[in-house]
């Protein structure tokens, strides 16, 4: 499955988002490595008018949503409604999406794959990370944040290798179930307990649409 056209969405205006904009680099520099092009709405350029343009004259086939969500909406910058339920789904018609969003599989998910999107991979639930409080200035090299980067990000590097949206999903839940058996080992660290509970509670959540 190959993906001309690629759009990412990395609102950067509080703690969580510069988080997973920061833990997206590694799907941009993957995107790079496989000569794909891929527009990159960071920061304030993660607002509607610029999303909703570049999906209609580009109409990418693969789509990644980084930011807040609720069961119908995922926001971007400053929380700015970038995909809401009954209003602009029907965008998405022919994209395969991950939405690394609280909650958005529950209904603008079902929303847009009713309306055409090819698969819709997300949460129907929040997504939780731990951070270290040490390291917050610099996530990148938050080894708690990353374990979760781990798991999560293998949806976005089978989707660029050219794994479908199912193999993907399946690939991300091996991740989590290896995650949660390394920080089970006698020599994990302290946190070890509450990384496998959101590790855990989070391959619970995350499911594919189609």
């Amino acid at each position: 499955m190959a993906y001309p056209s690629v759009l990412i969405t990395r609102p950067e205006h509080d703690k969580i988002t510069r988080y997973l904009s920061e833990l997206n680099e590694e799907i941009i520099l993957e995107a790079n490595k496989k000569g794909i092009t891929i527009k990159d709405l960071q920061g304030e350029n993660a607002n509607r008018t610029a999303f909703e343009s570049f999906l209609k004259k580009q109409k990418p086939s693969l789509v990644f949503l980084n930011g807040h969500g609720d069961a119908k909406t995922v926001h971007g910058h400053k929380n700015e409604p970038l995909l809401k339920y009954e209003e602009n789904e029907k965008l998405l018609k022919g994209t395969t999406v991950y939405a690394l969003a609280c909650d958005s599989a529950t209904t603008v998910g079902h929303s847009a794959v009713k309306q055409g999107t090819t698969a819709y991979i997300g949460y129907t639930e929040p997504f939780s990370f731990l951070t270290n409080k040490n390291k917050e200035c610099r996530p990148k090299d938050d080894e708690l944040a990353n374990s979760f980067k781990e798991a999560s990000n293998q949806v976005g590097l089978a989707l660029l290798n050219g794994k479908t949206p199912a193999e993907a999903y399946a690939r991300s839940q091996l991740k989590f179930k290896e995650l949660m058996q390394k920080f089970s080992a006698s020599n994990a660290p302290p946190e070890a307990e509450e990384i496998r509970f959101w590790l855990f509670w989070n391959m619970q959540a995350q499911t594919v649409l189609s």
